[in-house]
């Protein structure tokens, strides 16, 4: 399954999240395609820059560039108009409109992510979102 990835999958992952690390093993090992906006790794950066440990940002990262089926998708011009569409139609923010617009152009069936800003996405039938706990085997 191609699933879209909110960058709250790689803070549950940081956390050392059963089932977030459990899906992680399951895109690994090529169950899931896992789609991720490099916007995400910037939201990681900053996350642990507030916490100090910006080295944890960087071994994180790196881990995850390194996992087979994980596909790491930069901004272009298409991504940009479709986020623009979306954020005003559904009041994300920009960044979240950015990567919920990377998963729907790359075709995710499956929007990963436990941030509730996100429930509107799936009243409004734009893609399926769901926690990893609900995805894994």
């Amino acid at each position: 399954m191609r699933l879209g990835a909110d960058s709250w999958l790689f803070f549950k992952v940081a956390e050392k999240d059963d089932a977030a690390m459990r899906l992680l093993k399951e895109v690994e090992h090529g169950k899931h395609r896992l789609i991720v906006s490099v916007l995400s790794f910037g939201e990681i950066k900053v996350g642990m820059y507030r916490v100090g440990k910006p080295e944890l940002a960087e071994e994180a990262i790196t881990n995850f560039v390194a996992i087979p089926n994980v596909e790491i998708v930069s901004v272009d011009l298409e991504v940009v108009d479709e986020a623009a569409r979306r954020k005003h139609s559904l009041g994300l923010s920009f960044v979240d409109s950015l990567i919920l617009a990377t998963a729907l152009i790359r075709g995710s069936e499956v929007f990963v992510t436990g941030d509730s800003d996100f429930n509107i996405v799936e009243k409004q039938g734009i893609i399926v979102v769901r926690e990893p706990e609900s995805i894994v085997e």
